[in-house]
């Protein structure tokens, strides 16, 4: 949902690196927590870019504690979430229906599962656990070729995995 980025100020204040259409989104759908399940109660602050906000936390007083929360990925419940409507895009869905997709070539040889999606400015990446261990692949036309999530699979351009 989004990644705590740099601090903002000396009040405590930080930006929130969000991965939603609208980045003041990430504060809507209910509490945010990281991965070993602790919550973060958010104020918004101001919207600074199509990406990013900057927000300050009940628990963060000063600078120092906001470096300290750097970098922190933070999740919500996927059914807090809006239903997808497929009646007008079919090609939508969430990063993390994608997990534990497995992936295969275009000849149906299983080349391995999607363990994560990440994200680092450019586009969508997806870390693929392989015999040979963690792969990743931009997630784009080009290297993902079908998605079939009923079947739980997904077919990629295997000469594309880096």
């Amino acid at each position: 949902m989004a990644t705590i980025g740099a601090p903002f100020g000396v009040r405590g204040c930080f930006r929130l690196k969000t991965r939603t259409e609208h980045p003041e989104n990430a504060l809507s759908y209910g509490p945010l927590t990281d991965a070993s399940g602790k919550f973060y109660q958010f104020k918004l602050v101001r919207i600074e870019d199509v990406h990013t906000l900057v927000v300050s936390e009940a628990n963060t007083p000063d600078r120092t504690a906001a470096e300290g929360l750097r970098g922190i990925k933070l999740f919500t419940d996927q059914q807090a979430l809006p239903e997808i409507n497929t009646d007008t895009d079919d090609d939508a869905l969430y990063c993390g229906d994608l997990i534990g997709l497995e992936a295969r070539d275009a000849d149906g040889n299983i080349v391995g599962t999607v363990e994560n999606v990440e994200n680092y400015g450019a586009s969508d990446i997806l870390i693929i656990k392989t015999a040979e261990g963690l792969k990743q692949i931009a997630f784009i036309l080009d290297s993902v070729l079908d998605i079939n999530i009923e079947k739980e699979y997904l077919v990629i351009v295997k000469d594309h995995l880096i």
